[in-house]
């Protein structure tokens, strides 16, 4: 009979064992052995109980392999402290089950509990089933009120099955395990991040993460101290990054020598999904970019990536709801077209992002990479408004005050679909 495996979450940094039969029989046969392993509990993120014991799932013995097990007590599960082991401090196992996926018997999901943050945009609402069909439990939302009036997060958790509605980002805090930033206003981003990692809250920031440069390299810092196990992770962008068709166009391996890419829409709400979309198909590495227009309505410029690749932006505001697109020459001299479907980036991005916040995976970008989408459109703007309009701009040369465009400006411009 092969081993029947249970993977659970993560206690302490290491992930729950693979459950076995006792040890007395290990070599029992396959026939009249009717073991089975409990699921592992659900357990919260490492970053939550970083100081916390390995535990490892139960494993019951239902029957007996024939002259392999003699009579007397069952063998007590290695992972289980039992009340002598509760009595020396040992804590008890978290007490939330996890989900399995549906029609598996294989591995648990790890379940996180998320609150969602602002919900002025559609994202929400899309994002609550893909949520759930990933394994994880939208437990509390929170919006301020200003769009859609101050009824509409109980009017949302109504609609979609959410059991609270926040008082304010503590009570969020306290209820759940990954938060969401959603809201329109990108400058409230930073003092959000900050709060909810002093609580012990893992961070996705929706895009665009901030709106000044000295907000980006700040959220660029605390993505590097969740990396180094310094507090919770914080990750997030444009799910234009980790679009299905960019990642398999960067997966053959070519070369790009360049890289046309646009939508339309808002200068930085939009425009920042075009250069997500280009380091989708080369990856991190943005380190300059100049404007090639000067019209307040368009995003026109072109970037420079480390490995010599260029990049021509342009984003007219108007109309909104272009599709995205980039056109990439290559090294052997063709153009590869990449149109991502809106109706498939939305998963893939939450289940990359996930794996990171809950601490099974890598992030989608690296620290730095995390805030060059925004980075790089700041910088074509800081360019057309330099003395001489169009001269080449180092990303990291950006004033931190430099804010061509206010979060709650774009608020009150903004038209809920």
């Amino acid at each position: 009979m092969g081993r029947n495996r249970c993977t659970g979450g993560y206690r302490g940094g290491a992930r729950a064992s693979v459950g076995r039969p006792a040890a007395g029989l290990a070599g029992a046969p396959a026939r009249g052995l009717r073991g089975r392993v409990r699921p592992a509990r659900r357990v919260r993120p490492a970053h939550l109980h970083s100081s916390a014991p390995r535990l490892r799932p139960k494993t019951r013995l239902g029957g007996r392999a024939r002259g392999h097990h003699a009579p007397g007590p069952r063998p007590r599960s290695r992972g289980h402290p039992g009340r002598a082991g509760r009595a020396r401090g040992v804590p008890r196992r978290p007490r939330r089950p996890g989900r399995r996926r549906p029609g598996c018997r294989g591995p648990v999901v790890v379940t996180a509990r998320i609150g969602l943050v602002g919900l002025e945009t559609s994202h929400p609402g899309s994002f609550v089933p893909l949520l759930r069909d990933l394994g994880h439990e939208v437990s509390v939302v929170l919006d301020p009120g200003e769009l859609r009036g101050a009824a509409h997060a109980a009017r949302f958790a109504r609609e979609h099955g959410v059991a609270r509605v926040g008082r304010d980002l503590e009570d969020v805090a306290g209820n759940c395990d990954v938060a969401i930033l959603l809201g329109t206003d990108w400058d409230r981003h930073l003092a959000q991040v900050t709060s909810l990692r002093a609580a012990g809250v893992a961070v996705l920031v929706d895009k665009p993460v901030a709106g000044s440069a000295g907000d980006l390299r700040a959220l660029a810092a605390a993505a590097a101290a969740g990396e180094r196990g310094e507090g919770p992770p914080v990750t997030g962008g444009s799910s234009l990054r980790t679009a299905p068709e960019a990642r398999a166009w960067r997966g053959r391996g070519q070369r790009a020598l360049s890289v046309r890419t646009g939508c339309t829409g808002h200068p930085l709400y939009y425009g920042v999904h075009a250069t997500s979309l280009a380091v989708g198909l080369l990856g991190d590495g943005l380190v300059a970019a100049r404007a090639t227009g000067t019209d307040p309505g368009v995003l026109a410029g072109e970037l420079r990536h480390a490995d010599g690749a260029t990049i021509v932006v342009e984003v007219p505001r108007r109309p909104v709801g272009a599709p995205f697109r980039a056109e990439v020459r290559t090294a052997v001299g063709g153009v590869d077209v990449i149109e991502p479907a809106g109706a498939g980036l939305y998963r893939p991005f939450l289940a990359v992002c996930l794996e990171h916040l809950t601490g099974r995976g890598p992030a989608p970008a690296g620290p730095r990479g995390l805030v060059e989408p925004e980075l790089a459109v700041l910088a074509i703007a800081w360019s057309a408004a330099a003395d001489t309009p169009g001269a080449w701009v180092d990303l990291d040369e950006v004033p931190d005050e430099w804010q061509p465009w206010a979060g709650a400006a774009f608020t009150g411009e903004y038209r809920p679909r």
